[in-house]
């Protein structure tokens, strides 16, 4: 179940393996691809990067496909979630880890859900600025305490995880493997290459750049 948090405790960086350092450098170079489009200066890009920044940004859908979405909440205005009391109705699955406060531990990883709609590319950003990235389901259990983790804490039914859609493939920014799948419904991965829990059914996916959800933040324990 979700546990209270418990007692601050300062995390020591950890190290990653080198698939996920080269996932990571990968990410890294689609992030700065897609601001200096954004910013219209490098209208002279090579086709490799203009390919991998579509992969990642994806191209705008249609007027009639387009979700109604919020204004984005800039990175550095995020505020972090107060942490809820969790009684008779929590769930079953025992919370494990030593975490810091604010964050909920599951399976030695420490979850922290930010109840405010961003597009992917900022939460990410702030995820990292927490020494954490957005969260990766790795398997069942994982993907149903992220929903119950939603549902209890933010009262919402979506919610930015971690996949992304590069280069014909879907990882997970934080670098572990994408081999769990539980898609409930999939749109097309080069216009919509980012991924979203629901906590009702199955991940989909939408746009990475103009689509806002609140977001779940995760790292290892201590």
């Amino acid at each position: 179940m979700i546990g209270s948090p418990l007692p601050r405790r300062k995390c020591g960086p950890v190290a990653l393996h080198p698939q996920q350092t080269n996932i990571m450098r990968v990410f890294a170079v689609s992030v700065l691809l897609f601001m200096v489009l954004a910013l219209h200066v490098s209208e002279e890009a090579s086709v490799a990067e203009a390919e991998i920044s579509q992969a990642v940004n994806g191209a705008a859908p249609p007027a009639e496909e387009t979700e109604k979405t919020v204004p984005d909440v800039p990175v550095q205005n995020l505020s972090l979630p107060e942490s809820p009391e969790f009684g008779d109705e929590a769930p079953l699955t025992r919370s494990l880890g030593d975490c810091p406060f604010g964050w909920y531990g599951h399976q030695a990883r420490c979850y922290q859900f930010v109840n405010q709609a961003s597009t992917w590319i900022n939460a990410q950003q702030y995820c990292i600025g927490l020494g954490a990235n957005l969260a990766s389901a790795r398997n069942p259990r994982e993907y149903i305490f992220l929903q119950e983790l939603v549902d209890r804490i933010g009262q919402t039914s979506r919610a930015w995880l971690g996949g992304f859609y590069l280069q014909n493939t879907w990882l997970w920014v934080d670098g572990e493997g994408f081999y769990y799948h539980n898609w409930q419904s999939q749109s097309s991965s080069s216009s919509y290459p980012c991924l979203f829990l629901q906590t009702r059914v199955g991940w989909s996916n939408n746009n990475c750049h103009s689509t806002t959800n609140p977001f779940i933040c995760v790292k290892r324990t201590c």
